[in-house]
């Protein structure tokens, strides 16, 4: 009886990862994301956020961005970019314990938070 392969996804690059890049993820709830993009919106030393949604994960990040906006009203400017990100699966076939891996495209979006100066905050 032949088994099915086992398909293995890696984790996407982050590149250049800063302490301000929040990666969204469908891991944790939105509320989570929000709270550190208004710590770190609020915060002096920092004052933008990258918000960087890939896959499934980017109608939360867009979903992130309308209530950011929604409770800091003019007092912050968006950019949004979109983006293609190459990742790799990896896939192991039981039957004969062979690994092989193979690259594909997934669409992702990267948007940039700023809070604009002299502006009152939520």
């Amino acid at each position: 009886m032949e088994t099915q392969p086992v398909h293995l996804k890696r984790p996407a690059p982050r590149l250049h990862a800063r302490e301000n890049d929040i990666y969204l993820s469908n891991k944790h709830k939105l509320v989570v994301f929000y709270k550190r993009a208004e710590a770190l919106l609020l915060d002096p030393k920092y004052g933008e956020v990258a918000l960087h949604g890939l896959g499934a994960s980017m109608e939360p990040c867009l979903y992130l961005v309308q209530d950011l906006k929604s409770n800091f009203r003019n007092a912050i400017s968006v950019s949004i970019r979109t983006t293609t990100v190459q990742v790799v699966d990896d896939r192991l076939d039981p039957n004969t314990c062979e690994l092989s891996s193979a690259p594909r495209n997934v669409s992702g979006v990267v948007v940039r938070v700023v809070k604009r100066s002299g502006q009152p905050t939520a």
